[in-house]
């Protein structure tokens, strides 16, 4: 069958980065601002929690519900009210996180070679966070917001990664049938899975994760230039 979308993750992938050093230093830091601004004892281990709640299956909940949830207790907001609140933080404290990041050319020239192919793009991260945030970062890796047609979030997905109904629900998204998607992504659990969706995959393996050893369930393998070179030999429709 011939592809129509390519969908690529962010972090580690068009965003070069440690993911894990980058989640060391930004979760004790907004944290500290939910404690000291917002009044909210024992912030990081709600984050945890939260996080391990909007991880775990919850159908036909939200993401965004879900992540509130343990917060509220604490605050007298609704979940749209609490993303407002920290809207301070991501303005003002977010922004130098960008030093742990770099910025990768090729990341831009796959997405272009995926447009001049006619093909559908959407940028397939983890959605745990809210629109701007996952922009903020998409505009660190310097991808022209025409090369792509919308960025995943917490408020628009009921599912994270490794879950198939992410992957199901990008395709619907986009209008196009899993088995028609092509997933790039440099961890072998959340973004190898998609295969599991019907859709193809490529494991890039500049910043490369697989923590649990998972097999390398993937059509193509191998550094940025490995990528282009798939890329450009995917039979469009």
């Amino acid at each position: 069958m011939s592809v129509k979308a390519v969908l690529f993750d962010l972090d580690g992938t068009l965003l070069p980065t440690d993911t894990d050093a980058f989640g060391a230093a930004y979760i004790p830091d907004i944290a500290s601002y939910m404690e000291k601004r917002m009044n909210i004892p024992g912030a990081l281990g709600l984050i945890m929690q939260a996080t391990a709640a909007t991880a775990a299956l919850h159908p036909g909940r939200l993401n965004k519900d879900v992540f509130f949830a343990p917060f509220a207790p604490y605050t007298s907001l609704n979940a749209d009210g609490f993303e407002r609140e920290l809207d301070d933080y991501y303005n003002r404290e977010y922004p130098k996180f960008k030093a742990l990041c770099s910025v990768e050319p090729r990341a831009t020239e796959a997405l272009r070679i995926c447009r001049q192919k006619g093909l559908r793009t959407a940028i397939a991260t983890n959605p745990f966070f809210p629109q701007q945030v996952a922009r903020m970062r998409v505009d660190w890796a310097e991808i022209p917001s025409e090369l792509y047609e919308f960025i995943t979030d917490y408020a628009h997905h009921a599912y994270t990664k490794p879950h198939v109904g992410y992957y199901l629900e990008v395709a619907e998204q986009l209008g196009v049938r899993a088995e028609e998607c092509v997933m790039v992504g440099n961890d072998a659990s959340d973004d190898l899975s998609a295969v599991e969706a019907g859709m193809r995959a490529f494991y890039l393996t500049d910043y490369a994760i697989n923590k649990n050893h998972l097999p390398e369930r993937c059509d193509g393998r191998g550094s940025w230039n490995e990528l282009l070179a798939f890329l450009k030999a995917l039979e469009a429709e």
